[in-house]
């Protein structure tokens, strides 16, 4: 913004071009909060963002490694890589829309001049620029134990609360695909020829469409997920209770909000009180992520196929479910303490 408050054509633009890339509600904010951030860094020191070059985005990024967290910690890798890559989408929009200079061309595009001229005509040599990249320490998903499942199911009484960890928790779903969920996208029957589904066994579908409550479903393609017997028992035990408090008048949404007047579709701020008050019940900071981070590695851990773990998750390539393929820590050292103990224990 100005001296005025008024937003920039150039941040105005890319807020609108975010908004029709396909991109999630929650993806856009946090796009658009970390370019406020760099854009505050650029104006603190005078630094034109339009002719920016490689040398000042590394001071971009080195300026993050540097900040702390409430904790105070310093931020992660990832973190830090998160900002520099919603900087690199305005800067690579600003440039495909002739926003910028050539010099922020040709940082955008990685080639950068190298410091002596070649050939008698004094033309410049080039090279590919290195990416400004902070270094990620890799870590195995949060998941919950048995037992932490356990007390979780054990405090979420309520059917549509439960339906909902069932399906990320059972299913894999993301956040905003069970958010975005609708009555006709439930198959709970084995059999739902009759819906114009041939897809035997109760499942669910996954679509991406654009939802009243900003759910955004990340992946463009359809996919189904099977759902096991307690996900349908919990589905049936919410639709009762749906039917007895609203009748035939059944809005589309799955998941409701009934504290306004008129039940509207349950969004994100809902879902996460829920997991806040499940999180002051059992002790544990309990994620909508970690939920389907726990069905992937139940999955991994049980030797399911990778190729079925990664169309369940609704990954597009493998590289995305492999994180959930390698070992944890404590089963290297089981298994090398338990190669010792059957060693010791031959006559």
């Amino acid at each position: 913004m100005d001296d005025r408050f008024v937003l920039s054509e150039e941040c105005r633009g890319y807020a609108l071009w975010l908004a029709h890339s396909g991109r999630a509600i929650n993806t856009q904010k946090a796009y658009q909060l970390r370019l406020a951030r760099f854009l505050s860094w650029c104006a603190e020191r005078g630094t034109p963002w339009e002719g920016l070059r490689f040398h000042q985005l590394a001071a971009y990024k080195a300026s993050l490694e540097g900040l702390r967290d409430k904790s105070g910690d310093g931020l992660s890798g990832k973190t830090v890589n998160a900002h520099v890559t919603a900087v690199m989408v305005f800067l690579r929009f600003a440039v495909v829309h002739g926003l910028a200079t050539d010099q922020l061309r040709a940082t955008v595009e990685g080639r950068r001049h190298a410091a002596a001229s070649l050939g008698p005509e004094g033309q410049w040599k080039t090279a590919p620029a290195r990416l400004v990249k902070a270094r990620e320490i890799k870590r195995r998903p949060v998941v919950l134990t048995p037992s932490q499942v356990g007390r979780v199911l054990e405090v979420v009484e309520r059917p549509r609360d439960r339906l909902l960890v069932l399906l990320m928790l059972r299913c894999g779903l993301r956040a905003g695909e069970v958010l975005g969920l609708r009555l006709e996208d439930m198959h709970m029957l084995p059999d739902s020829g009759h819906l114009g589904c041939t897809i035997p066994g109760p499942h669910v579908h996954i679509e991406r469409r654009s939802n009243p409550n900003g759910a955004w479903a990340k992946s463009p393609y359809e996919r189904n997920v099977p759902v096991p017997a307690d996900v349908c028992e919990v589905h049936a035990a919410y639709m009762t209770q749906r039917y007895a408090s609203l009748g035939g008048n059944q809005p589309d949404a799955l998941f409701l909000s009934m504290t306004a007047k008129n039940p509207a579709a349950l969004g994100y701020p809902g879902l996460h009180r829920m997991l806040v008050t499940v999180g002051k019940s059992t002790g544990l900071p309990v994620r909508a992520h970690q939920f389907r981070h726990t069905a992937a590695t139940g999955w991994a851990r049980a030797k399911v196929d990778p190729d079925v773990i990664m169309a369940l998750l609704g990954h597009r390539s493998l590289a995305s479910t492999s994180i959930y393929l390698h070992p944890a820590q404590e089963e290297l050292r089981s298994a090398i303490e338990e190669t010792l103990l059957g060693k010791e224990n031959r006559p």
